[in-house]
């Protein structure tokens, strides 16, 4: 696997290959910051909510 700035590549046959898991984040972090004028801390909080409650979706457990 290969970084460039903060995409994840693979490599396949000695191409690279954009891993699209990825470049949802990128995607969402670009459109908050440049479309709705978001700071990174917004960006941060809002990325650390929608992982914990993938994670407790994941374990069975239910979020307030």
């Amino acid at each position: 696997m290969y970084s460039i700035g903060l995409l994840k590549y693979e490599s396949k046959n000695k191409k690279l290959k954009l891993i699209p898991e990825e470049a949802k984040v990128v995607k969402y972090i670009f459109e908050k910051y440049a479309n709705e004028l978001w700071v990174y801390r917004k960006i941060a909080s809002s990325l650390n909510t929608q992982v914990l409650r993938q994670k407790m979706e994941k374990d069975g457990l239910k979020h307030c």
